[in-house]
């Protein structure tokens, strides 16, 4: 694989990737407004502004990239870990990971996963369908920065 230098560079700028889209998903939350969760209603409201759509196809896009670098996180952080990631399928890492004490287990994993993918063939154009994948999100998102932080945390406390 890589040296350990190699490896823990890896990690740290998959780090500061996973911060990126974090720090511009919160922001487009947050400039979208209004009560959570999303309701057809407000979904509608949104969809008249360009503006607001375009804060919309933020979180989805951001969503979709931030969920995509915890994946490629959690080999390198594996791998720093001293497990033998080379061979391993992303569910056996996910696996692990749950073993070592990170907060994932394969079915949060596939759901996801099974989310991203629905994103990435485009969201509906219904209002309902579109408050639904967004409320999704919103829920999704606090999971990926509990895996996020904690990987990152224990790197730390490693480093030390």
């Amino acid at each position: 694989m890589k040296t350990l230098a190699q490896a823990k560079a890896r990690f740290e700028a998959y780090v500061r990737e996973m911060e990126r889209h974090l720090q511009r998903l919160r922001y487009a939350w947050m400039q979208l407004g209004g009560p959570r969760p999303l309701t057809k209603q407000a979904v509608r409201t949104l969809l008249e502004q360009p503006s607001q759509v375009a804060l919309l196809d933020q979180i989805v896009y951001r969503f979709a990239k931030m969920q995509d670098a915890p994946g490629r996180m959690l080999r390198w952080w594996l791998y720093l870990k001293g497990e033998p990631v080379e061979s391993m399928s992303m569910i056996d890492m996910v696996n692990q990971a749950a073993r070592l004490g990170l907060p994932i287990d394969e079915e949060t994993w596939f759901k996801l996963r099974a989310l991203r993918n629905a994103l990435a063939h485009e969201y509906e154009e219904d209002p309902a369908s579109i408050a639904q994948v967004l409320n999704q999100i919103a829920a999704a998102q606090e999971t990926l920065v509990r895996l996020f932080e904690a990987m990152k945390r224990d790197q730390i406390a490693s480093a030390s």
